[in-house]
């Protein structure tokens, strides 16, 4: 499937156009509801009008369209992280605005995957460099940021281990390989950012 560039941009309406499978252009609003205010999305296509409209999900065309989003949005952090020093004022703020826009509008579901992707690159709440290099320095690396770039992040090259492991189970698996001081919190975020890339296509 491919995405056109989005039209209409606005607080209240943005419009997408996809090409379907069967090479039939569907229509795609992400839109504000005038009575509860919240942003829905809707696709002209039979499986969302006949079927997914009523129970709440999405159909293809617009899960395709959430993905792009979602991945421009982390390409866009992924920039801001690694700006040069000499970046003007006013591109980081617009690169944070950006960020700020997509977290605040965005579905909570995708919201929260760059908020633990953010969280991933950021690193553990300590100075725990034995942990950061097998995490942290990682999720940098599978999105592209360059060892030792402007931004003086450590980067790795490295898949992120523990690639299949979730919450409770990918803290254990941290604290045995590292030591006893890795935190939940950390190792919660950590597990749904990779999550998240591996759904995004950043890990095989």
């Amino acid at each position: 499937m491919t995405i056109r560039p989005a039209t209409n941009k606005g607080n209240r309406e943005t419009t997408f156009y996809v090409m379907g499978d069967s090479g039939r252009e569907y229509i795609i609003h992400h839109k504000r509801n005038l009575v509860s205010h919240r942003r829905v999305w809707t696709c002209n296509c039979p499986d969302f009008t006949e079927r997914r409209q009523f129970n709440g999900t999405f159909c293809k065309h617009i899960v395709e369209v959430q993905v792009d989003q979602a991945k421009q949005a982390l390409l866009n952090a992924a920039v801001a992280t690694q700006a040069s020093a000499v970046a003007t004022p006013s591109g980081t703020k617009q690169m944070l605005d950006s960020i700020i826009s997509f977290l605040n509008n965005a579905p909570y579901e995708e919201s929260r995957q760059l908020w633990d992707v953010l969280t991933a690159l950021r690193g553990p709440d300590d100075n725990n460099t034995s942990l950061k290099s097998i995490t942290t320095a990682r999720i940098r690396g599978v999105l592209g940021l360059r060892p030792n770039g402007a931004a003086g992040a450590v980067v790795d090259d490295g898949v992120p281990i523990h690639n299949d492991a979730s919450g409770y189970d990918m803290f254990y698996k941290l604290k045995e390989t590292v030591d006893n001081t890795v935190s939940y919190h950390f190792a919660k975020h950590y597990a749904y950012a990779v999550a998240t890339l591996r759904a995004l296509g950043y890990i095989k």
